[in-house]
Formats: structure tokens, C-alpha cells, sequence
């Protein structure tokens, strides 16, 4: 068998009566902005190894690496773009 590459799924939704009773749901800010897919992204990091080694573990490879930015981009007909950069510490 071997596997397949899917798109990410949300996790099932559990039904409150299935929930404990010392669960409570918690009450977040609405959301400002909702975008439906997502074709590129930058951050900063103080070290770029570890987000190039989480990126590459969920699939996403490395399309360019200098001392101070790293690009990776992901699967797909419209693969996304991560963009870090270090941060001062």
C-alpha cells in the first residue's frame, strides 16, 4: 500500500452532549479577516532551521536557502509559499 497525498481536513466536530461536564466552550474574538486558501506567507523566525525542518515535515520543500531567508512551496495545481526571515534577538 502506499500513500496518497491529500488536502488537509478539519477534524470531526464532537457534539457538546459528548463533551465532560467540566468542558466549557471557549468564546473567541471574530475573526477580522477569512481567506479561503492562502498562496503566500512570510515570517520571522531567530533561527531558520527549525521552521525549514517543520515545513519539510508536512510536505513542503525547499526552493531557496541563504544565511539570512529561506523559501519553501508546497504541492499542488497552486502550491503555497513560506517565506522566513531571522529576527534581531
Amino acid at each position: 500500500m502506499h500513500a496518497t497525498k491529500s488536502a488537509l481536513r478539519t477534524a470531526p466536530a464532537c457534539p457538546e452532549s459528548a463533551l465532560p461536564p467540566s468542558a466549557r466552550k471557549l468564546e473567541g474574538p471574530a475573526a477580522l479577516v477569512k481567506a479561503p486558501s492562502l498562496a503566500f506567507l512570510m515570517r520571522g523566525k531567530p533561527d531558520l532551521s527549525a521552521p525549514e525542518a517543520f515545513l519539510a515535515n508536512c510536505g513542503m520543500r525547499g526552493v531557496s536557502r541563504t544565511a539570512n531567508q529561506l523559501g519553501m512551496c508546497g504541492a499542488g495545481s497552486e502550491p503555497p509559499f513560506f517565506m522566513t526571515a531571522p529576527l534581531p534577538r
